[in-house]
């Protein structure tokens, strides 16, 4: 079990992480490419936060996509993502 405190402190630091390496990766991505960077603590009663240069529905989506194809233990084929979804919230 995490204690509430501390892991609010690291949830904080870990976010301020992910928005500096988003801030840094984001401007240098090619044009129509999205990222979804996630942190997470192990376990049932888990903390997460992520960071993404997309909208949270197209982020979602890819998420789920890239689970699915993980799952099946093959690589997410090339395409898959509707690049006219669009970016930004």
């Amino acid at each position: 079990m995490i204690e509430e405190g501390k892991c609010s402190e690291d949830l904080r630091r870990c976010e301020g992480i992910l928005k500096d390496i988003g801030s840094i990766i984001g401007p240098i991505f090619p044009k129509g490419w999205g990222f979804a960077l996630l942190c997470f603590t192990y376990g049932s009663d888990g903390y997460s936060s992520f960071v993404s240069n997309c909208n949270r529905a197209h982020m979602i989506k890819a998420l789920r996509e890239c689970a699915d194809q993980l799952e099946k233990r093959v690589d997410v084929p090339h395409g898959e993502l509707d690049s006219s979804e669009g970016h930004g919230d």
